[in-house]
């Protein structure tokens, strides 16, 4: 009897509390993680601080192949045969001072073939949160992340930023009046 209730229980609970959570600890950290819009992203290395990871879009195409700091400032970027470097002129933050009410503003030249451009990376950590993904919870910081180029506004994304992975677990991106919002539903 208390083996048919193991049973059932086993084949009733959500995926996640079957298998381990990939969050860090003994099970380890997600080396692909499938987004709800269908976009993947694949980790090819990590450090103590970096991830580089390849970008694949909802058909499987490799859209990118970038390489970050804290999975908050780019270091480098492969996208469309382009390949552009950062090289930061203030020195980034230790993933230690990444706390709630703190604010970066870091600035670097980011250079294609022989152009140069001025890049600033102005990141807010907004608190932190939980994220669930498939029965299994992660533990975030919400970063708010704006970026220039030549003093004119590149991008802004609100990141749910997975810190011992440098996952960004989910994303809320804005460009002028748009807004995106996309969140990983399957890590492996």
């Amino acid at each position: 009897m208390i083996r048919l209730f193991l049973v059932i229980a086993a084949l009733c609970a959500p995926t996640g509390l079957s298998a381990a959570c990939l969050d860090g600890g003994s099970a380890g950290l997600p080396s692909l993680v499938t987004f709800q819009s269908g976009e993947t992203v694949q980790v090819i290395e990590r450090s103590s601080d970096r991830i580089r990871y390849l970008s694949f879009d909802k058909d499987k195409r490799q859209v990118a192949d970038l390489t970050s700091y804290l999975g908050i400032f780019t270091l480098g970027a492969e996208m469309n045969g382009q390949t552009n470097r950062f090289e930061w002129s203030t020195e980034l933050p230790g993933s230690s001072e990444l706390t709630p009410g703190v604010v970066f503003r870091e600035e670097a030249v980011i250079s294609h073939e022989n152009k140069r451009a001025s890049f600033i990376t102005e990141a807010k950590v907004l608190g932190r949160e939980v994220v669930e993904i498939d029965g299994c919870k992660f533990d975030v910081l919400r970063v708010d992340v704006m970026s220039w180029i030549d003093g004119r506004e590149y991008g802004r994304a609100e990141k749910w930023l997975h810190l011992p992975s440098f996952i960004t677990l989910k994303v809320v991106i804005r460009q002028g009046s748009s807004k995106t919002e996309n969140q990983a539903v399957k890590l492996e």
